[in-house]
């Protein structure tokens, strides 16, 4: 399946360890990761911003894996359009990548969902639905 990963969450997985970062290795696990141009550039933008070595580096070695990984898109327009439109390469590069998920930590910026067979999940909604987790 392909997946879009929205920037908060590849964010929220090199922050600490935890549920989302679990969420995050699942999909570079089980699916085709799809960006775009556009996408890459926030990617590469939010990283710039990460204010310790030790979260730098844990970014830097998830956005590398992405890349290495990654399926890349075009970038043009969809035929949605969302309040706001820096959400909207996102949703385009969905539409571009044929992919069935966006997984955002902002649903609200995604109202109109769904968008054809493009589903925008939660990580939470991701989680219940995709992944098993092992019991401790």
């Amino acid at each position: 399946m392909n997946v879009i990963v929205d920037c908060n969450v590849l964010f929220s997985a090199a922050w600490k360890e935890g549920f989302i970062r679990d969420v995050f290795l699942s999909i570079v696990e089980n699916h085709t990761i799809v960006i775009s141009p556009h996408i890459l550039r926030e990617y590469r933008r939010i990283g710039s911003r990460q204010n310790t070595p030790r979260r730098r580096a844990t970014y830097d070695a998830f956005l590398s894996l992405l890349v290495d990984i990654a399926t890349v898109v075009d970038d043009s327009a969809c035929p949605w359009e969302l309040p706001d439109a820096h959400d909207l390469p996102y949703l385009q590069a969905a539409y571009h990548g044929a992919a069935s998920v966006l997984v955002t930590g902002n649903l609200k910026d995604f109202p109109d969902e769904p968008y054809g067979i493009i589903r925008v999940l939660s990580p939470r909604q991701y989680a219940d639905e995709f992944v098993t987790f092992e019991q401790q």
